[in-house]
């Protein structure tokens, strides 16, 4: 999965539960007036250690230098890292997409503003207005193609780019072509397509010719599938999930990834992409083909370019996360101060304080103080889902064993007593079994992304455990006292008496 917003919800969610706990204090780091690489490498060890993330592979360059490359800890196979380790970078994927899009578009094979149909005849929605979307429309994410009009994006095993074209006669526009950014992995995976067609060659060809050879990227790849990965790249980072503080391996989630999160690399090579970037000139694209990459489209929310997030405020930055269910990755780019930042982790863990490890790198190599943490350090965070899960699993227990008392006092109860308080408490229980099956339709809600339940599970394993127990419990304790539920005698006049 990509994107960053379900992450936010899933751990603001989290973190209402947890309201009332100070998040552990962490070290910060000097001015970066005087902050050097020592500055920076005691930020990194500090907050990943307190973040419980197993390791991670940075690359920092300024200019056309290179400020650091380092790999941190180990991954999650405890292998240690280091700057050649490959990761998977998942949705940083598009902006490599994007790049191998506009070198086309330069070379007046492409036209930005040419329908998809030109390219890809077969391609067909549900919806006739389908056929108006433009390049441009995918690279910007406004196509009006969304994970809702097209639910099996979170599980279906689909191999190819043709093939997923070809499925696209299932899917419906959330919106009109050019009206709304909608992030979806879809827009890049046809534009994947779009280059295979136009390049006449399979799309890990066209961007090792395109990309990464001429930049140098010896150790990038492209895969189609997640699958693939292990085959082709060698020294890739054994990924994995966080279980209560721990990391765990396990194989990446089988799914369709080429052109929207295929890439595999490494931190070394990511200070090439980077500068490039940064305005360290290549000669691969015109200046004027840079600004169309990294400028978002003019009225339409969102702040997303092409491959790229540019949001609003101060200093300017481009900025890109990438999720996957054993990966995490963040790019960014300071184009004022010509600093690039990436970040690679081995694991996916929601509850991680990973944005605030890249605010404090940005932070340092901007001249100012690194901010406290504002997550709870992953000790305390492991503990106390432990105990709310303990917690769950004991006190439904004893109610189940209790139920006969229970039962006896809701027969002492008149009606209006009864529906004061015993209906809440046959429902309460119940909730968080409902909250469970409810969440992707949830996350769908508040998010525009679809997650599968082994996709929401791996991102949170320990806030899924408690869920999941409670709410297993909660509802056979609710069933139960339904059935033990007495019927109430019906009441009798004095006549009858």
């Amino acid at each position: 999965m990509a994107g960053s917003s379900h992450r936010a919800v899933l751990r603001a969610a989290v973190l209402v539960v947890l309201l009332g706990l100070i998040a552990a204090p962490l070290g910060r780091g000097r001015a970066a007036g005087g902050s050097d690489v020592a500055d920076l490498d005691r930020f990194v060890r500090g907050r990943l250690a307190a973040a419980r993330l197993p390791g991670m592979g940075l690359a920092i360059t300024r200019g056309s230098e290179t400020v650091l490359v380092r790999g941190y800890g180990k991954d999650a196979g405890g292998a240690p890292i280091t700057p050649e380790t490959r990761f998977r970078v998942a949705s940083l994927s598009k902006s490599f997409t994007a790049f191998a899009v506009m070198r086309r578009v330069e070379a007046g094979q492409i036209g930005l503003d040419q329908p998809v149909r030109r390219y890809l005849p077969g391609f067909r929605l549900a919806d006739p207005a389908g056929a108006r979307i433009t390049v441009r429309e995918l690279l910007n994410q406004t196509s009006g193609l969304g994970d809702g009009g097209f639910l099996r994006i979170a599980r279906d095993q689909q191999t190819s780019l043709a093939g997923r074209v070809a499925d696209l006669r299932q899917a419906h526009l959330v919106d009109a072509p050019g009206r709304a950014f909608h992030y979806c992995d879809l827009n890049y995976q046809v534009l994947g397509r779009v280059l295979e067609v136009v390049s006449g060659r399979p799309l890990s060809d066209e961007l090792r010719r395109s990309v990464f050879e001429p930049l140098g990227m010896r150790d990038t790849v492209s895969v189609p599938t997640a699958q693939e990965g292990t085959r082709v790249a060698p020294r890739l980072a054994r990924g994995g999930i966080v279980v209560y503080g721990l990391p765990v391996g396990r194989a990446e989630l089988h799914g369709l990834v080429g052109g929207s999160g295929g890439v595999i690399t490494s931190a070394r090579d990511m200070t090439r992409w980077l500068r490039l970037h940064a305005g360290d000139p290549s000669g691969l694209l015109s200046a004027a083909g840079m600004r169309t990459l990294h400028t978002p489209p003019p009225g339409v929310d969102g702040g997303y370019a092409m491959g790229w997030f540019s949001p609003e405020g101060a200093p300017p930055r481009l900025e890109h996360n990438g999720v996957l269910s054993t990966f995490y990755a963040d790019q960014v780019v300071l184009p004022g101060s010509r600093v690039g930042i990436a970040l690679l982790y081995p694991v996916n863990d929601a509850l991680a304080d990973t944005s605030g490890i890249k605010e404090g790198v940005i932070a340092l190599m901007t001249g100012r103080r690194p901010a406290a943490a504002r997550i709870p350090d992953g000790r305390v965070t492991a503990v106390l889902l432990g105990i709310l899960t303990l917690g769950s699993v004991v006190l439904r227990t004893r109610a189940l064993v209790r139920l006969r008392r229970w039962t006896d006092r809701a027969r002492a109860r008149d009606r209006w007593r009864t529906l004061v308080l015993t209906v809440p408490q046959i429902a309460w229980p119940v909730l968080p079994a409902v909250l469970v099956l409810a969440l992707p339709r949830l996350m769908l809600l508040l998010t525009g992304r679809a997650f599968s339940y082994t996709q929401l599970f791996l991102s949170m394993p320990a806030v899924e455990t408690w869920l999941v127990s409670a709410g297993a419990l909660g509802l056979a304790l609710g069933t139960a006292r339904i059935v033990a539920l007495p019927r109430r005698p019906a009441r009798t006049s004095p006549k009858d008496r």
